[in-house]
């Protein structure tokens, strides 16, 4: 087996969730790290573009695996522990991981509601 089934997942959202636990739940283990943008989940399961993009892994990667495929014949599935400098990918845990999601989502109803107050603030300050 040359290359494991990865996915690479660029949010920290309900389709990071949803990707980790389908994973785990059809292959068992899953490795998890974290990235610039969200997360790669890494079984030992040989790599398929199918099951790829079932679990909603980058479109764009998997296009360009494709491509790859067609032109040497052989099926790649690369994740990259160092990007242009953002550093190296961080290994975690189930419970980090579902920590990292849910803050994250914590931080965006924030956001969302601090907003929303604000654009009545400034509504209400208009009609004065």
């Amino acid at each position: 087996m040359k290359y494991r089934l990865s996915v690479d997942v660029d949010s920290a959202d309900i389709n990071a969730l949803k990707s980790y636990f389908n994973m785990k739940h059809i292959f068992g283990d899953v490795e998890i790290y974290r990235t610039g943008r969200g997360f790669h989940f890494i079984t030992d399961r040989p790599t398929d573009l199918t099951h790829r993009m079932a679990l909603g892994d980058d479109p764009v990667r998997v296009v360009l695996s494709e491509l790859r495929y067609r032109v040497s014949g052989e099926l790649d599935d690369v994740t990259f522990d160092v990007k242009l400098g953002r550093g190296r990918r961080k290994r975690m845990g189930e419970e980090e991981f579902l920590e990292c999601v849910f803050e994250e989502a914590d931080r965006e109803w924030c956001l969302r509601r601090y907003s929303k107050q604000m654009r009545w603030r400034l509504r209400k300050q208009k009609r004065n």
